[in-house]
């Protein structure tokens, strides 16, 4: 286990080395410290990176879950977590597709109700 300073000054180091090389200044904006019984990292493109803390199971495991998320691309936690404006312009834009279809008002706002769970579901954990 890395002492906290050791670890910064190996994130100096890896910054230093990047900025010669490219040429372009790079801080850091978040660094968070994680621990559990299992963790698994996955870096998808170079852009999406994904950890994943299991109790049980093994490091493959893990780097499998943290695989499936990335892939996932969830913008949210959780269902309750995705804003109320979010929600309510995807809503907007189901009852407009529902009326288009021929739907009558009534039924529209029915079957919206199912879509927006599904689009909550979708875009989180």
């Amino acid at each position: 286990v890395l002492s906290l300073s050791l670890l910064a000054s190996k994130v100096s180091e890896v910054r230093d080395a990047l900025v010669a090389k490219i040429g372009e200044n790079i801080s850091p904006r978040r660094v968070i410290n994680v621990e559990g019984d299992t963790l698994g990292a996955y870096v998808h493109g170079g852009r999406i990176g994904v950890i994943s803390i299991l109790t049980g199971g093994d490091e493959e495991l893990a780097k499998d879950v943290a695989m499936h998320v990335a892939a996932a691309s969830p913008q949210f936690v959780k269902p309750e977590n995705v804003p109320a404006e979010v929600v309510e312009k995807e809503k907007e834009i189901q009852i407009e597709i529902a009326i288009q279809s021929g739907k009558p008002a009534d039924i529209a706002e029915k079957m919206v109700a199912g879509r927006m769970k599904k689009f909550t579901g979708e875009v989180s954990l």
